[in-house]
C-alpha cells in the first residue's frame, strides 16, 4: 500500500472549525528550529 492510499483510508480533513483553531495558533511550519520529539515523549 503506498502513503497515498494509506491516507485516504486512514485520514481525515480537518473540519473548518480545527482549521480556525490551527491557524489562531500561528505556527510558523517552515521554522524547523525546534527539538524533534521522540515517540516516548509523544505518547
Amino acid at each position: 500500500m503506498g502513503l497515498l492510499s494509506f491516507m485516504q483510508e486512514n485520514c481525515k480533513y480537518v473540519t473548518e472549525e480545527e482549521q480556525k483553531e490551527l491557524e489562531e495558533m500561528n505556527v510558523d511550519f517552515s521554522d524547523s528550529s525546534g527539538k524533534e520529539l521522540s515517540l516516548d515523549e509523544v505518547l
